[in-house]
């Protein structure tokens, strides 16, 4: 069996370079001001891992000069068939079966954000966020197979967090450059799974909660307008 492809950790090693620049940077005084993010708005785009389908966004209000509103979008979809044929042992005998598979997830809520230097070129902060979280996943699968089956898969719930990075503000455009990463994030989660045929039809419900701590900066470009 070939080896999979190990997974690509560029994005990540980039945002602990811009943690380490920040870092170094915010013990040295400043002389430079960056564009003050006070009455803007702005859109903030999450760079992490390119060659995911997976859509993260934020937007972006500047309630002051130290802290924004924020309101935190993150969305996924996916859909795929596939056709299978099997042979009896009987002769002249054929089996065909078609599945289908698709889902969606999508988290979105508000949170805030709090610059510990905002005025500056260089400014960590901190953020509390709180999401709804909604998926759902099906599959499929029909013919001239003597069955039908379903499946079915509903989660919803509650997310919150608490988040740190650290913000580089370009000096003549309302552009800038953030390392972010989640801190701590709590989740509640109800999932609901149903099974259907032709001879039964099952339903499992599951409430769960969870918690998980950790260190996995992104980048995120962000745009002020």
């Amino acid at each position: 069996m070939p080896a999979s492809p190990a997974p690509c950790h560029l994005p990540a090693l980039v945002a602990l370079l811009v943690f380490a620049a920040i870092a170094t940077s915010a013990a040295a005084p400043s002389t430079a001001h960056a564009v003050p993010i006070d009455g803007k708005y702005g859109l903030g785009i999450d760079t992490g891992d390119l060659l995911s389908t997976n859509a993260e966004a934020a937007l972006i209000y500047g309630k002051s000069e130290k802290t924004a509103w924020l309101l935190l979008v993150n969305a996924s979809g996916s859909v795929g068939d596939t056709d299978i044929s099997r042979d009896l042992t009987l002769p002249d005998t054929l089996i065909t079966d078609s599945r289908g598979r698709d889902g969606f997830s999508i988290s979105i809520g508000p949170g805030i954000r709090k610059f510990v230097r905002s005025t500056e070129h260089f400014s960590p902060y901190f953020d509390v966020t709180l999401r709804a979280i909604r998926s759902v996943s099906t599959e499929s699968s029909g013919g001239s197979a003597p069955y039908f089956s379903g499946y079915r898969r509903s989660e919803w719930g509650v997310e919150g967090g608490l988040a740190i990075g650290a913000e580089y503000f370009f000096e003549k455009w309302p552009v800038s450059l953030a390392a972010h990463a989640n801190i701590i994030t709590a989740r509640y989660l109800r999932r609901i799974e149903k099974y259907t045929s032709t001879r039964s039809r099952d339903e499992l419900v599951d409430d769960s909660f969870s918690a998980s701590e950790g260190l996995g900066p992104r980048l995120q470009v962000r745009v002020y307008f």
